[in-house]
């Protein structure tokens, strides 16, 4: 229990701030924990995969490609860019215990909606909405579920860092790839591969992370 509170209360404290990006990226790893990082990098490669491939057609020619590659890691920061906090659920919370080394982002509607009201613990969901909210106005936390406003910022500020850290490489992987780049899995190549954040994806399923659970 002691740990769960140091890490609630830690976790509310100002993101790290870098004037070297490299360095940045690596202290946001070591401030958010490796699960954290992991659900986030889960979170932003899932929309790098969707703004890619509405974008970019496999009919395109290579230079149309590099163009409009350009323009997108250009405006990722632009309302429909790729690290665009609109693009993150309405509210997150963080899910899980420090100790366990298992937490993750969750979308709080999606989990209302699937988990808590069906299992009667509410009555409906605007009631735990309402709690919910009130848990987020002042940064606490219940049971294994905590909250904070600004969790979106920490999330997208993850995607900032790894649009700078691996633009170029993203730039040559969906420059060689064939099929359509929606089916490209962004997700194992950066935050299993590269990053080494996650030991294996959580939304877009790898082959060799399914033959692992099997």
């Amino acid at each position: 229990m002691r740990l769960w509170w140091i890490w609630a209360l830690s976790s509310f404290a100002g993101r790290p701030a870098s004037n070297n990006a490299e360095e940045e990226f690596d202290a946001q790893q070591r401030w958010l924990g490796k699960d954290l990082a992991c659900s986030a990098c889960a979170h932003v490669t899932h929309h790098i995969r969707l703004v890619l491939g509405k974008a970019i057609k496999s009919s395109m020619g290579k230079k149309e490609k590099k163009k409009i590659l350009k323009a997108e890691f250009q405006k990722h920061k632009a309302e429909d860019g790729m690290c665009s906090q609109s693009r993150l659920p309405e509210k997150l919370a963080i899910m899980g215990k420090i100790e366990d080394g298992n937490r993750t982002y969750e979308d709080m509607m999606e989990f209302l909606e699937k988990g808590k009201v069906k299992s009667g613990l509410y009555q409906n969901i605007s009631e735990a909405w309402q709690q919910f909210d009130d848990l987020w106005k002042k940064n606490q936390c219940i049971n294994n579920l905590c909250f904070k406003k600004d969790l979106k910022e920490d999330v997208m500020s993850v995607c900032e860092s790894i649009v700078f850290r691996y633009q170029s490489l993203l730039q040559k992987e969906v420059l060689k790839w064939k099929d359509r780049v929606g089916q490209f899995n962004f997700e194992h190549l950066l935050c299993v591969q590269q990053a080494k954040l996650c030991n294996q994806t959580v939304f877009h399923k790898y082959e060799a992370d399914e033959d692992e659970e099997l």
